[in-house]
């Protein structure tokens, strides 16, 4: 069995039991391998996830081999097998708000090495995730951007303004400098 694999299901939290694909990264498969049909097909996406805990996700990414008239009889090719984990990161409004650290707090997806420093409260430490929910305050950031933020040690971490969130337009915007 995939090392990833076996270690999702160790994580594998009460209410999120359920068979996870056995499968190993370079195979070639049918969709329906992967995709349990149970959401919207992620074919185009070329990425699945199953939920294993609360802020746990196996993933399995892949490419298209060979697209066939039955959607799951398409061959797919398996890239990748990644946990993700989510945690909370606060987008501010303003370079004041970066410095406290207030902000919209929204789910990022992270990966292994990025959950250890969060878990170890590293401070000051520049990482990347992927938002996982949309913006009330930043309307033009969504689902699946990519997010640089900063660890603020036992403090939940704050995504930048400066070369990151300077880029979006958020509901506040009347010119002013941020």
């Amino acid at each position: 069995m995939n090392k990833v694999i076996k270690k999702a299901i160790e994580c594998m939290e009460k209410g999120y039991e359920r068979c996870l694909p056995d499968l190993e990264v370079g195979e070639i498969v049918k969709f329906d391998a992967v995709w349990d049909g149970e959401e919207e097909s992620p074919l185009d996406v070329g990425a699945y996830s199953y939920q294993v805990a609360d802020t746990i996700f196996l993933n399995y990414i892949f490419e298209v081999v060979d697209k066939r008239e039955q959607e799951q009889d398409t061959l797919v090719k398996i890239i990748n097998i990644e946990l993700s984990f989510q945690i909370k990161v606060n987008f501010p409004k303003n370079k004041e708000n970066f410095k406290t650290g207030n902000g919209e707090g929204m789910w990022v997806s992270i990966d292994e090495e990025t959950k250890r420093k969060y878990d170890a409260d590293e401070k000051g430490t520049v990482c990347k995730g992927i938002l996982d929910n949309y913006s009330i305050y930043y309307p033009e950031l969504g689902v699946g951007d990519e997010v640089i933020f900063e660890l603020r040690g036992n403090k939940r971490p704050v995504a930048f303004i400066d070369g990151f969130l300077e880029k979006y337009r958020n509901i506040w915007d009347k010119g002013e400098e941020r």
